[in-house]
């Protein structure tokens, strides 16, 4: 069973973060990405490991970290919820630490659960020399939120919109079901986010209507490099 959801969530990795590499690295452009955003992992590598296998391994290794600290409120929640915060921890390996996300998953309130990991978007940003608000960390978040509420029957989120603020910040605004989640970051918007907005059910509706679109085409076009479309590894909180 482990295995199982162990490949199903790399699929998803290798989707968001690329099989590749080779992109310019959100929080430090001067170098390149690893495969499967494999830039500071927790542990080495073995001789003649490949990029997968390495990526598994190190999956497997937030699986055991998440497991030890969040114990039954984690290994006993739903699939889509563990792969959630798996793939949020894959980013900042901080989840253990967010106290709003440890506290709905031990009340088993998953949509709190969820939504406390709509904030953790933010990245450094080389040319500001400072954290600033990744629209593709955002829509990263809202996938993985939409994934889980459609198998636990949540709102899902319709549409995603970042702005910046007069006073050097970012709103992050969110539409669940007919709602408005705004979130105000005291940070600017990062220097790859070249596009700031998504309707996510027309989205929907481009691949039930399409065939062999390109990554670019499903993230609403307008972004600049894998980098942009998804997230950089190992990444803290804001």
């Amino acid at each position: 069973m482990l295995q199982e959801f162990i490949d199903e969530f790399m699929e998803d990795l290798g989707r968001y973060e690329g099989t590749e590499g080779g992109s310019p690295r959100m929080e430090d452009s001067s170098k390149k990405t690893k495969p499967y955003g494999l830039d500071n992992p927790p542990i080495p590598r073995l001789e003649k490991e490949n990029d997968y296998s390495y990526a598994k391994r190190v999956s497997e290794y937030f699986y055991d970290d998440l497991s030890n600290n969040l114990g039954e409120s984690y290994t006993s929640a739903p699939k889509e919820i563990q792969k959630a915060l798996l793939d949020l921890h894959y980013n900042t390996s901080k989840v253990n630490e967010f106290e709003g996300i440890k506290n709905s998953l031990a009340n088993k309130d998953y949509q709190s659960v969820l939504k406390n990991t709509l904030d953790v978007v933010s990245a450094y940003d080389d040319s500001k020399g400072m954290k600033a608000v990744s629209f593709g960390l955002a829509k990263r978040r809202a996938e993985e939120y939409n994934k889980a509420a459609s198998n636990l029957g949540l709102p899902k989120i319709s549409s995603l919109n970042i702005r910046a603020m007069n006073n050097n910040s970012t709103e992050v605004v969110y539409v669940i079901g007919e709602k408005k989640e705004i979130i105000n970051i005291d940070k600017p918007i990062h220097k790859l986010s070249k596009t700031n907005q998504i309707n996510f059910k027309q989205e929907e509706l481009k691949k039930e209507t399409s065939s062999g679109i390109s990554v670019q085409d499903l993230e609403g076009g307008g972004m600049t490099g894998r980098q942009d479309l998804y997230s950089t590894s190992y990444m803290k909180r804001n």
